[in-house]
């Protein structure tokens, strides 16, 4: 870190910035807990409560049931326009945040860039004041350049990995909210509502 000066700080600045976005990404995807068993045991027809248990961690059947309880007498429309507006609500909660954290990764080689370029003009203003005759100088300038645009790397590739993990999350979430929704409408229109 001290070798690297300011830009290796930085791009220490950058790991943490897109830590703290990803974890509080994935905290918010697990909030989103679904429960496949209870989903098949309603569409089976068995009864289900609001109070059981494994209703109120499935986040959707919970919103579904409240719904329906107060407007049993409602159309499919209505239903349909329903999960419509919920996904419009959540659906951008999904995606936020992602494409801060990916410009934030981004920005972590483009430091270390930045920081070979740094290092590279120390080592030429060396040259300039002592000549080429002590090697220690030299690489003094030349082993921050070099440190920089390792630091740079190895800070973008695990957290560009972490960055693709989320965003497979979030799609997989939406495809489940999607599916499920029309489950549940399909469930509606066999009710004869």
């Amino acid at each position: 870190m001290e070798k690297g000066g300011v830009v290796n700080i930085c791009i220490a600045v950058v790991c943490f910035v897109v830590i703290y976005i990803g974890l509080s990404k994935m905290f918010f995807y697990c909030g989103f807990r679904r429960s496949r068993q209870t989903m098949n045991k309603f569409l089976a027809g068995k009864e289900v409560s609001l109070s059981d248990k494994e209703i109120k961690r499935d986040w959707l059947l919970q919103v579904f049931f409240t719904e329906y309880k107060q407007h049993t007498n409602r159309s499919v429309k209505y239903y349909t326009n329903f999960f419509r507006e919920m996904l419009l609500e959540k659906v951008p909660h999904f995606e936020e945040g992602l494409d801060t954290m990916a410009a934030w990764i981004s920005v972590a080689p483009l430091l270390g860039l930045l920081g070979t370029v740094v290092g590279m003009v120390k080592t030429f203003s060396i040259i300039t004041v002592f000549g080429v005759g002590n090697p220690n100088l030299l690489s003094e300038g030349i082993s921050v350049a070099l440190l920089t645009t390792q630091s740079g790397l190895i800070v973008a590739f695990p957290c560009l990995l972490f960055h693709n993990y989320l965003v497979s999350r979030k799609t997989f979430l939406v495809k489940e909210i999607v599916a499920d929704s029309e489950k549940l409408l399909h469930w509606v229109e066999e009710k004869g509502v």
